[in-house]
């Protein structure tokens, strides 16, 4: 795709010196990798036909609203605490990950994974446009998001990496705009999960606040201080969210329906 990851990573080499485009190339490639493993693409092949088929359900406003609802809230459950590890306990991860040829980059993988919750969303209204069956409008907000990426991105002098990712999430911000008016005209009406979101995103700061205090405490010489800082945001923010209940009832019971173990209670 002309606008993602990979496009920015091209014009990061074209652009800034050779350090930066290993730091930034590295941060990529393990962002690229989490994105592999996001509930949309992993259930793409179970998504696709019931977002095609919803039209010709009993309800379907109500279906169409609770299948954007659940894939919107899962890809953001599961980016959360990757973002607030990213931000507590990145550099130490990333200098792990990298045997020590790459220190202080978790801004890029922070910034990074919030591309990808954005990108995320985008794909939900996505699969919301294939149910109301307007493919030239789709291909439209994605060329325009992708244009206005390339032609700022191309034109950029200053920000560096950090001001090439903010293109990237305002483009994808563009295309999301894009489908969302055309989804309104189409008479829908797909309510983004606002209030759910803010739970977990509320779950996914305090457990970041709480493992950057705690982080400071433990002795760097202790064999776990590495993934000391996924344990705590880890467990806070899934207690938190299990508190906090962003699912509905309705959408636990679906999502423990896929499950072998119906485990998930948040």
């Amino acid at each position: 795709m002309l606008g993602g990851i990979e496009a920015a990573k091209i014009i990061v080499s074209r652009q800034f010196s050779i350090e930066t485009v290993a730091q930034f190339g590295f941060c990529a490639m393990v962002t690229m990798t989490v994105q592999r493993y996001l509930p949309t693409v992993l259930l793409m092949g179970l998504l696709r036909p019931l977002f095609a088929t919803v039209m010709h359900s009993e309800n379907p406003r109500q279906r169409l609203d609770f299948l954007f609802s659940v894939v919107v809230k899962l890809n953001i459950f599961v980016l959360v605490p990757m973002i607030g590890v990213a931000f507590a306990d990145g550099n130490d991860l990333i200098s792990l990950a990298s045997s020590g040829k790459i220190l202080d980059r978790s801004g890029i993988l922070a910034s990074l994974l919030v591309y990808v919750a954005i990108q995320s969303i985008r794909t939900a209204n996505n699969l919301v446009m294939v149910s109301i069956e307007d493919g030239v409008r789709t291909l439209f907000s994605l060329g325009t998001g992708t244009a206005a990426f390339l032609v700022c991105a191309l034109s950029m002098e200053m920000g560096g990496t950090t001001g090439l990712i903010a293109i990237l999430i305002g483009s994808d911000l563009i295309s999301i705009s894009i489908m969302r008016q055309r989804i309104r005209r189409s008479g829908q009406t797909v309510q983004f999960p606002l209030t759910a979101i803010g739970k977990l995103v509320a779950s996914g700061i305090i457990g970041t606040v709480a493992a950057i205090g705690a982080y400071g405490m433990i002795s760097s010489q202790w064999m776990l201080h590495p993934f000391a800082g996924p344990i705590i945001v880890g467990c806070i923010y899934l207690t938190c969210a299990w508190a906090l209940k962003p699912f509905t009832a309705n959408e636990r019971n679906a999502i423990n329906r896929l499950l072998p173990v119906p485990l998930f209670v948040w």
